[in-house]
């Protein structure tokens, strides 16, 4: 069991630098985090005058009924484990996250996350790949469709696999809110 994780950077592989809306990912944190906010744990993407503007980097959330919350917003203020993030930035530097510590969920005490109905956009709250099949399997009263995540193409796929810090949208197809278990391996 670990719980120290410093120097934890969200990796390169999880994000692009550019401008371009095709150039968005979808990030996530999967480390508990001292403080959960974003313009904390962003604070190498803020400008001179250390403010966290659309100029520097765009992050923003699907919160259901077609609406979005976009940093800067009271809405979007904080990072949560198993949420997903449309992320892009055009600074280059680390993002150094700060006050990091492995989660402390098990085979006994799962992570879990409340679905609502129809699209939800989340992320991997573990810092390992979660196959979305084990997912539905172990969820299989409740009717969680596929994993849809968006790629280098710029456009939405199937998906099986979340790595740490990516994310993706999932439907769940049921009238009430659903709270699921994420397995993984080990």
């Amino acid at each position: 069991r670990y719980s120290a994780a410093e120097g934890v950077i969200i990796p390169h592989s999880a994000y692009n630098i550019g401008r371009e809306k095709s150039q968005y990912r979808i990030i996530s944190i999967p480390y508990v985090l001292s403080s959960k906010g974003v313009g904390q744990q962003l604070d190498e993407l803020a400008d001179e005058n250390s403010q966290h503007s659309k100029s520097n980097y765009r992050l923003a959330t699907y919160a259901g009924n077609n609406e979005w919350h976009e940093v800067p917003s009271s809405s979007l203020n904080e990072f949560n484990r198993g949420a997903g993030y449309w992320f892009l930035t055009n600074i280059t530097s680390d993002i150094a996250l700060e006050g990091t510590s492995t989660p402390q969920e098990h085979q006994g005490n799962l992570f879990e996350m409340t679905l609502k109905p129809e699209w939800n956009q989340i992320g991997n709250p573990y810092p390992i790949a979660i196959n979305w099949s084990d997912v539905q399997q172990y969820n299989a009263d409740i009717k969680i469709k596929g994993l849809h995540v968006y790629k280098n193409n710029a456009a939405f796929e199937s998906g099986e696999t979340l790595q740490p810090f990516e994310g993706g949208f999932v439907f769940l197809d049921e009238t009430s809110e659903k709270v699921i278990s994420i397995p993984f391996q080990g």
